[in-house]
């Protein structure tokens, strides 16, 4: 278990501890999930939750064989419930919104 934090601005050394150490899966856990947070710091919000996850799975494809993002309900606006992974994402809110551009990403 390799339990690294994602504090720093500069993510390649995320990237080079993980072609290193060459772990069979990584759970990308990063970020805190408040609006209030997400509001204020825009630019990480967004960095730590919809673009860094990609290029990690990116960075890490060819030597991991499984790669877990942990998403949010806030993929989906809230008004219906009982969401299924196949439905239409709906966000309403950055955290959504960033969210689901990490998983559209790395669906594809």
């Amino acid at each position: 278990v390799l339990n690294l934090p994602l504090k720093s601005k500069d993510d390649q050394w995320l990237k080079h501890i993980l072609r290193r150490q060459r772990p069979e899966i990584v759970i990308y856990l990063g970020g805190p999930g408040t609006r209030e947070w997400v509001e204020k710091d825009t630019a990480m919000a967004e960095r730590l939750h919809s673009t860094l996850p990609g290029e990690i799975l990116k960075a890490t494809e060819t030597m991991i064989e499984r790669f877990i993002y942990v998403s949010s309900c806030s993929v989906f606006d809230g008004h219906r419930g009982n969401y299924k992974e196949t439905d239409p994402q709906t966000a309403n809110s950055l955290i959504g919104k960033y969210k689901a551009g990490a998983e559209n990403w790395i669906k594809g």
